[in-house]
């Protein structure tokens, strides 16, 4: 990805639906989910199993709706596989840098629970200012499918077969 390429993906607009905010905690991830108008509408405990965490991102868009955006601190989107299966479903990934995520919170909190943390996290793209300091995780470079992507595109080129 050229520069110009990744400055354009940086740039692209707040699409004003959900927003997930990801945290690390004691024992994984927690989630929490903010509307458009910047009400928390969820929070809970992210399972660790990449297949759980898929039907977990499925049941999320489904009960939330199709505009559906996702926010990972650097240290999660670097380490975690969350951020790539969010891209593989075809929803976009913020990237906020986690200084700024924890200014933010020392300033609004002494003490910040990891669900404090995840909505923190998940109202950042609808701030104006903030946003122009988030990334926007680029896509992998298709130069080898993984299993579930595969699989899922076999899937349904069978079922599309099937139908008259």
């Amino acid at each position: 990805m050229t520069a110009l390429e990744r400055s354009a993906l940086d740039q692209a607009p707040w699409m004003g639906g959900t927003t997930c905010g990801v945290w690390p905690a004691a024992r994984g991830l927690v989630a929490a989910l903010v509307d458009a108008d910047g009400v928390l509408a969820l929070t809970t405990a992210l399972p660790g199993d990449p297949d759980e965490r898929c039907l977990w991102l499925s049941r999320a868009v489904a009960h939330h709706g199709p505009c559906f955006e996702m926010v990972l601190p650097s240290s999660v989107a670097r380490d975690d596989s969350l951020g790539r299966l969010t891209l593989e479903h075809g929803y976009p990934v913020w990237v906020a840098p986690t200084r700024l995520v924890l200014a933010i919170a020392r300033a609004a909190w002494w003490r910040p629970s990891p669900r404090q943390m995840a909505a923190i996290l998940a109202r950042l793209p609808q701030v104006r200012p903030l946003r122009s300091a988030l990334r926007r995780l680029p896509p992998d470079e298709p130069r080898q499918l993984t299993l579930r992507l595969a699989t899922r595109l076999l899937l349904s080129t069978r079922t599309a077969r099937r139908s008259p």
